[in-house]
């Protein structure tokens, strides 16, 4: 499984809580992308745990920009709690670390 909501997510605060283990690449995108989606209407406040990914690729990064972008768009708040190695390197080789990475800590 690519996407798991944590059992502390909270409908009624509005908090969902996502991790996304093992890889965020091109190959799971289209999974991901639609696990994610059938939350995005229910809740107010994503936080993404990233610290299980071991590989990730340019579309991987895409679909974590996409989310920031519409989730910003309908006023909800987006945050990355913490990340693998292999996300902060490719996000700071990118130059979009700080943007995504803000508060996170690297696992």
């Amino acid at each position: 499984m690519a996407v798991v909501k944590d059992s502390s997510s909270n409908l009624i605060e509005g908090l969902c809580k996502l991790e996304i283990d093992n890889e965020l690449t091109i190959y799971v995108i289209d999974s991901i992308k639609n696990q994610i989606s059938d939350e995005m209407e229910k809740y107010n406040s994503f936080e993404f745990n990233l610290s299980k990914v071991e590989e990730i690729d340019s579309a991987g990064v895409q679909l974590l920009i996409a989310f920031k972008n519409e989730l910003l768009r309908k006023d909800k708040q987006f945050e990355i709690t913490s990340t693998s190695q292999a996300v902060s390197d490719l996000l700071t080789i990118y130059g979009i670390d700080e943007s995504l990475e803000a508060g996170a800590k690297t696992v």
